[in-house]
């Protein structure tokens, strides 16, 4: 089989030649690019290996738990300390959580972020 011929960059006005891509380097939508949370392949390693780690949530007692503790099963990757806190996105700091939990750190740390 040969090789594909270059072609137009997907963008209206662009004039660069791709191949085996539709958009050039300058000209990929944000949505395509792998800076999203969770779209790396490394991304992805951690976060398995994390709810591994901690099957359980391990949220710091929300107001949604009982007093012991919540024991619902871990389907987030949580950061215990939030990278915009300085927090280092390593093993360390992840943490397993419910959903339900997660959702509520989640909307206390947006929350404390906007006053």
């Amino acid at each position: 089989m040969s090789p594909r011929a270059p072609r137009k960059c997907a963008r209206f006005d662009c004039e660069v030649r791709v191949t085996g891509k539709r958009y050039c380097p300058e000209h990929v939508p944000a949505w395509q690019t792998s800076t999203r949370p969770g779209s790396t392949r490394a991304s992805r390693a951690l976060r398995a290996q994390v709810l591994r780690r901690d099957p359980v949530c391990t949220c710091d007692g929300c107001q949604r738990c009982t007093p012991g503790g919540c024991v619902r099963t871990s389907t987030e990757d949580d950061h215990a300390i939030n990278l915009k806190a300085d927090g280092s996105d390593t093993i360390e700091n992840h943490r397993g959580m419910c959903s339900a939990c997660h959702l509520v750190k989640t909307l206390t740390e947006a929350q404390a972020g906007r006053a």
